[in-house]
């Protein structure tokens, strides 16, 4: 970050002089709005990402707002709306391309970074693959995760809306999980389409039409807990029938770990279980804590 202090061969001026650069107030603005109320706080996020209304397949915007790089040292501020291009190479400013390297896929998740070049100030907005080391542009020297976008399958950018650090998927829900070889209390393990480290919002769904079983259970847990599966007071979901068990559905949440996978099993006594997972949404918790 430049060095904001008043120096020794400038004059002390303050707001609203005709020709001369306010120096009195400059540090205090880097934080602090006209009327004093703070502009960010030192890990919040008040940049929100939403699907473009001319492009929405393609273009992302970003609003006016702000936050501190992942270091936590240098305020990055848009002043104004920010519209990027996903289905184009990264170019600086608005309605221009924002991928970083390569070309975009299908069904893929895409980090979003808010990028700033300390020499300029400028400060612009990024897609990328890598949600840890996106491939900067020339002479851009700071990044923040901001969010994330998740492409379907013909490669258009998933409907989504976001509220602060949570993101909900607003078109179908992304199958990531259908098994229909499950065996009996068996950990099995699973990826979601949600960024590492975060709360996943998630529907699971257990059938088995051909059982002569009256119960159904789901277990759905983080990577690495202990004491979940064969324990009905630890299941994501229990059903219990007078008859057969058929199918039944419910939706929580699971954090997920560092390659956002879970963990999940379910009873198969007799049948042929099926486990459906399908990711709503989540809580992004590196969004506010980089």
């Amino acid at each position: 970050m430049a060095d904001q202090r008043i120096q020794y061969t400038e004059e002390m001026v303050g707001a609203g002089h005709p020709t001369k650069a306010d120096t009195l107030n400059r540090f205090a603005l880097m934080f602090l709005n006209n009327d004093g109320s703070p502009i960010i706080g030192i890990k919040d996020v008040s940049v929100n990402l939403s699907n473009n209304t001319t492009d929405a397949a393609h273009d992302i915007d970003l609003s006016a707002g702000g936050c501190f790089d992942s270091a936590l040292t240098e305020p990055m501020v848009l002043a104004s709306t920010l519209v990027k291009q996903i289905d184009a190479a990264w170019a600086v400013g608005t309605n221009a391309g924002g991928m970083d390297t390569g070309a975009f896929a299908a069904s893929t998740l895409y980090a979003v970074w808010l990028i700033k070049r300390t020499d300029t100030g400028v400060v612009d907005a990024l897609f990328s693959l890598s949600f840890t080391s996106p491939t900067m542009p020339t002479n851009y020297d700071k990044k923040r995760l901001i969010g994330y976008v998740v492409t379907d399958e013909v490669s258009n950018i998933i409907s989504f809306a976001q509220n602060g650090d949570y993101f909900r998927m607003m078109g179908a829900n992304i199958t990531d999980i259908s098994d229909g070889t499950i065996a009996n209390l068996t950990e099995e393990t699973g990826t979601l389409s949600v960024p590492a480290n975060c709360l996943a919002q998630i529907y699971g769904h257990l059938t088995n039409t051909t059982t002569t079983g009256t119960e159904g259970v789901l277990w759905i847990f983080p990577v690495g807990a202990s004491g979940t599966v064969g324990t009905v007071a630890n299941a994501f979901q229990s059903s219990q029938h007078g008859a057969a068990f058929d199918r039944s559905t419910s939706m929580g949440w699971v954090l997920v770990d560092g390659s956002s996978q879970i963990k999940y099993a379910a009873t198969q006594s007799d049948g042929a279980a099926v486990v459906n997972i399908n990711t709503v949404g989540c809580l992004m918790l590196t969004r506010s804590n980089p």
